[in-house]
């Protein structure tokens, strides 16, 4: 009891509640409000805790923790502020309860940094359930149990060497930052595989795309990713998702989401049953017809069915409609384009443009300054080229293709082109051209 407390419990130091004995190791208590009056419904304590060595709570129920906060009699809540630390060498052990427990009522405004061991004999390593405050955990050794967090806004931060089996959020916005981890991750808040895309695992972090279940999550809507290439996909929630430096791939569904690419080359994915419209500015900013914000993207890939509008920047774009009938537009740069199934519209933009239609009924689209662009899956009984912006008689346009190997080049003018990949000049006919 008492307005600021620490503790130092050094190297081969140990604190035990004695075996046989039913009682934390180390219980830290508010003040008892006993005499204070009524209305007494919240004190602050100051605490610093510092385990270098052992700290055992003994017992057969779930009170008698390694660590035990809670309150004192007649308070209704209380504060606590300051750090419970594990040290590298330190243990925090329990015979029948959490390692680390912090009771209802309790406001944890501070930080649980473990880099040693904590073992809940429980099967929870830390139980922060009852907490009012925002608990922030920082794992850089061995949770031995699952990490519960509480009623407030969570934090919890993951180290490279950290292990942990699985984390809850609890209720409140909760975050779990993944950005000391030495590799990619991926991480599915939901059950949400993306198409196209590894198979996920419902709430998990996982090594590998289709790889070992490191962590389990629940209750969380927010994601810092690592410094390479990760896999980032949210739940129905309204999430912030950040993927930090490295190739990111970052899932958005429902919910007014927040997606973060950072650098590196990164693709925002969506999954409705309606179509999406997004429109990259030249800082890959934009924000999508969901309601979504983007920052710093290079790649979209659009609704798996619903009827896309996807416009990228002057950088090189990677637009996939996905299913449904998508308009794609690459604007500037060096852009790939993929339709997906569907009736689609593919308009490259200027520079040398990759377009592909997929299957259905597609049009690809040439306008001034289009550059000398490729279609490599052009089907003359299906897709048109839209050369209004040259043409303004089919047969003119017509006798503008000449075979050029296995490959059909049809000549928009002396600076623009169009290479149909694996397709017989004599197959085309009048019929595959818009004219004006």
């Amino acid at each position: 009891t008492g307005d600021n407390i620490a503790i130092d419990n050094q190297r081969r130091g140990v604190i035990d509640a004695g075996a046989g004995n039913n009682g934390s190791g180390v219980s830290i208590q508010v003040g008892a409000a006993n005499g204070l009056g009524d209305g007494i419904d919240d004190l602050e304590t100051s605490v610093d805790l510092l385990n270098d060595g052992t700290i055992q709570g003994r017992g057969e129920d779930n009170v008698p923790a390694g660590v035990r906060l809670f309150l004192g009699s007649g308070l209704e809540q209380a504060t606590f502020t300051g750090q419970i630390v594990n040290d590298s060498r330190g243990q925090i052990l329990s015979e029948e309860a959490a390692g680390i427990l912090i009771e209802s009522g309790v406001i944890f405004e501070g930080a649980i940094v473990n880099q040693g061991e904590v073992t809940g004999g429980n099967g929870i390593a830390i139980d922060a359930a009852g907490s009012l405050g925002s608990v922030v955990v920082i794992n850089e050794g061995e949770l031995n149990g699952d990490v519960l967090l509480g009623q407030g806004d969570d934090t919890f931060v993951q180290g490279a060497e950290g292990e942990v089996s699985r984390i809850d959020g609890g209720e409140g916005i909760d975050a779990i930052d993944l950005s000391g981890q030495s590799a990619g991750v991926v991480i599915d808040l939901d059950l949400n595989t993306p198409t196209p895309g590894p198979a996920t695992q419902d709430g998990a972090i996982l090594d590998v795309p289709g790889g070992n279940v490191v962590v389990e999550v629940d209750n969380f809507e927010n994601v810092i990713g690592t410094a390479f290439d990760d896999l980032i996909l949210g739940n129905n929630e309204i999430n912030v998702l950040e993927g930090g430096a490295g190739n990111d791939a970052i899932h958005s569904f429902a919910g007014a989401d927040t997606l973060d690419g950072g650098e590196g080359i990164d693709t925002a994915l969506f999954t409705a049953g309606g179509g999406v419209t997004v429109d990259l500015d030249e800082a890959g900013n934009a924000t999508s017809s969901f309601g979504d914000t983007l920052i710093s993207f290079e790649n979209i890939n659009g609704s798996g069915t619903g009827n896309d509008n996807i416009s990228g920047n002057s950088g090189a774009n990677v637009l996939n409609g996905q299913g449904g009938d998508d308009t794609l537009n690459g604007e500037g740069g060096t852009d790939t384009l993929l339709g997906g199934a569907g009736n689609d519209v593919l308009i490259g933009g200027a520079d040398v443009d990759v377009l592909t239609g997929g299957t259905g009924f597609d049009t690809f689209r040439f306008e001034d300054n289009s550059g000398n662009d490729q279609v490599t899956d052009f089907v003359f009984t299906d897709d048109a080229l839209d050369v209004s912006a040259f043409f303004n008689d089919a047969e003119v346009a017509l006798g503008a293709a000449s075979q050029v190997g296995i490959d059909t080049l049809v000549d928009l003018d002396d600076n623009n082109s169009v290479l149909l990949l694996g397709v017989n000049v004599g197959d085309l006919t009048t019929s595959n051209f818009i004219v004006a």
